[in-house]
Formats: structure tokens, C-alpha cells, sequence
């Protein structure tokens, strides 16, 4: 029987605690954080690590800060609202398409700003 690394079943716990905590399925989760729910699977149970990337992702599904994911300290609720997915039930990858369309917006009218600013 493979050993597993005690830190991967730590992370995996605390995913599934908080996952349960919060009363979203396995599906769910794994569809806001953008992977597989094998593989979400294979973290709660500690049989696999993930990337800073996957873990970041997980995070912001489960409004969570990385610290307490890995370490257990700080706050569970240490991000606002509005960087959750749940409210508006859009994935991580949603919310992040979203926040680049915002800054080439925002890009899109310094621009014509700072052009009116040199017309008159």
C-alpha cells in the first residue's frame, strides 16, 4: 500500500471539511476550481498534491485564503464576497475572463480620457 505525504493529507482534509462545511458537492467544487472531480477526489483524499496554480483555484472557490489552506491560519473568510464564484455561479475561469475584460476596459477609457484631455 502506497504511503501518502502527510502535507497533501492535511490540504486534502481541509478541502473536504470546507467543501462539506459549506455544503457543495464534489461536482460542484471541482467545476468552480476549474478541474477534474477525480481529481478533486484524488486531493481530499491526500493521494495527490497540487500546483500553487490548482490551489489557488480551490481557494477562491472556497473563499478561503491560501494560508489557512495550507497552515489552518488566518480566517476562513478572509476574501470579500465579490471574488466568490458562488454568487453569481460563475467558474474560476469565468471570473477571471470577466476581471481581464474589466482592465481593457478600464485601459480602453484612460485612453480616450487622456485623449480628450490633449484635444481641447
Amino acid at each position: 500500500m502506497p504511503e501518502f505525504d502527510p502535507v497533501n493529507i492535511e490540504i486534502g482534509k481541509r478541502i473536504f471539511e470546507l467543501r462539506d462545511g459549506k455544503r457543495l458537492s464534489r461536482p460542484k467544487l471541482a467545476k468552480q476550481a476549474g478541474i477534474s472531480e477525480q481529481f478533486l477526489r484524488e486531493i481530499e483524499s491526500g493521494r495527490k498534491g497540487q500546483s500553487a496554480i490548482t490551489l489557488r483555484k480551490i481557494c477562491r472557490a472556497l473563499n478561503v485564503t491560501s494560508d489557512y489552506l495550507l497552515f489552518e491560519t488566518g480566517s476562513k473568510d478572509d476574501i470579500p464576497d465579490y471574488a466568490t464564484q458562488e454568487s453569481a455561479n460563475l467558474s474560476v475561469a469565468d471570473v477571471f475572463a470577466l476581471k481581464e475584460s474589466v482592465n481593457t476596459i478600464q485601459e480602453m477609457l484612460d485612453k480616450a480620457t487622456e485623449s480628450l484631455r490633449y484635444s481641447d
